[in-house]
């Protein structure tokens, strides 16, 4: 009986062999077709059971009788927007030569099947689900999409598009987002929403924060006045300001003009070149692009001594100077017995001294290099009291009056300060009787190309006087 069975014609319900499924929304409802293949399986091991293991015929038999179902190939006469109550007609076509040698036939190869069960689709409501986040500063707004309910839980169904710009924002513009949906996707799984354009006002945006990019810029100066240099000092500065971490050039730098040949009350200008977007970023702005500064602190080389007051100098030389005089005319560089080296001669002397002529010179390119001479006038008198035979030019009792000009110097007065006491030695250049003779000896040792040498007053307190 299950031989006959196997080998006989037998008639399938097509019907029975598809799989019909409609997904979607009532109105957007979409149709598949495919084979149901645990059917057809199931047929197969029904047909199976009645068949040995040894009956090779039949068992090929059965292999071409599975392969005429699974031959079935089903189409429909309308496949989308479906909606309950449509009526589809599906069609079906097989191959007619392994149904005649498995011995199959099929019916109901055409019939209609009546969509029902789909549900009415919910629509998004875009309107109170999309909303729009504004982060940053004041005129460097972005807008963030950000969403809620179903918008937010079928995101990928959606298109949002920025019809205006949603970056460099500013309080008050307005910002456009044009909503496309995929209506086929959503209706798939009971959804649908309409596409619209929604217009936003930005707001909450942080206002930028004005910075002064100089506040903590330093200018310093060095060197000697009409010679000194500038230079700038940045390190109070952020070092995120001033360093180019990823960039090729940090966001803020500084340059300055003039740099070179500068003396105390000169302008400087410093110009801020300035990262305005980075700055922005990170909520600042910057105003001030430049700065003067006033140079100041150098070390003030005068050229002249006019409004110089000489007597902090002369106090502090007044005990060196009165003990080098003293030892001068001990030593009789007044007198003739002087070129014989050591004293030969011994003197009561009296003295009338003070400060005839004052010159003052530096270097013209440089005034730190500078000097001040003083040339002291000594008038004096004495009697030999002691006397060397053979050696001494002099008898005991001898009257002697010689006027002695001693010219000292003074160099680098203002040396670390700008005090004229403040200097680096002083000592004994030159001496004559005559006071044109020193003062030539002086101009030809101290002056030349490039050294300017001036008259300077004698203070009154020091001046040699006659009376």
């Amino acid at each position: 009986m299950s031989w006959v069975v196997a080998c006989n014609p037998s008639t399938l319900d097509a019907q029975e062999l598809v799989t019909i499924q409609v997904v979607g929304a009532d109105g957007y409802g979409t149709l598949s077709l495919r084979s149901n293949r645990a059917r057809i399986a199931e047929i197969i091991r029904e047909e199976g059971e009645s068949v040995g293991d040894t009956d090779e015929k039949q068992l090929h038999r059965l292999f071409v009788r599975e392969a005429a179902m699974n031959s079935l190939i089903f189409s429909s006469d309308k496949t989308m927007d479906l909606k309950n109550g449509d009526e589809i007609v599906i069609h079906s076509t097989y191959d007619e030569k392994l149904a005649k040698l498995g011995g199959v036939r099929f019916k109901n190869l055409k019939f209609t099947y009546v969509v029902e069960g789909l549900e009415k689709a919910r629509p998004i409501d875009i309107d109170t689900e999309l909303d729009l986040a504004f982060v940053g500063f004041e005129s460097r707004g972005t807008a963030h999409l950000a969403l809620s309910g179903d918008l937010e839980r079928y995101r990928e169904h959606f298109d949002f598009i920025f019809v205006t710009p949603n970056t460099y924002l500013s309080n008050g513009t307005t910002v456009d987002v044009h909503v496309r949906p995929d209506n086929t996707a959503l209706t798939a799984q009971g959804r649908i929403a309409e596409e619209k354009v929604l217009t936003f006002t930005v707001s909450n945006l942080k206002p930028l924060e004005s910075v002064d990019v100089f506040e903590n810029v330093v200018l310093s100066f060095d060197g000697v006045s009409d010679f000194g240099n500038a230079s700038i000092d940045t390190m109070r500065l952020p070092i995120d300001w001033i360093e180019p971490g990823t960039h090729t050039e940090p966001p803020l730098s500084f340059s300055a003009t003039p740099t070179t040949n500068l003396a105390n009350g000169d302008k400087v200008t410093v110009v801020a070149t300035v990262n305005r977007d980075w700055f922005a970023d990170r909520g600042l702005f910057v105003e001030v692009f430049s700065k003067d500064f006033t140079v100041g602190g150098l070390k003030d080389y005068p050229r002249n001594l006019d409004r110089v007051d000489l007597m902090p100098l002369f106090n502090k030389l007044q005990e060196p100077l009165r003990e080098d005089i003293q030892m001068r005319l001990l030593d009789n560089m007044w007198n003739e017995d002087f070129r014989v080296g050591n004293p030969v001669s011994r003197w009561d002397i009296q003295d009338k001294r003070g400060v005839v002529r004052i010159y003052y010179g530096y270097l013209q390119s440089n005034r730190a290099d500078n000097f001040v001479a003083l040339i002291y006038k000594l008038e004096v008198s004495g009697i030999c009291v002691e006397a060397t035979p053979y050696q001494s030019r002099y008898e005991v009792g001898a009257e002697l009056s010689k006027t002695l000009y001693l010219v000292y110097v003074v160099d680098s007065i203002m040396h670390d300060s700008n005090r004229v006491d403040d200097f680096e030695e002083f000592s004994l250049k030159f001496h004559s009787n005559l006071e044109l003779s020193a003062i030539s000896q002086f101009k030809e040792e101290y002056g030349g190309a490039g050294v300017v040498v001036v008259d300077a007053t004698v203070p009154e307190q020091v001046k040699f006087s006659d009376e």
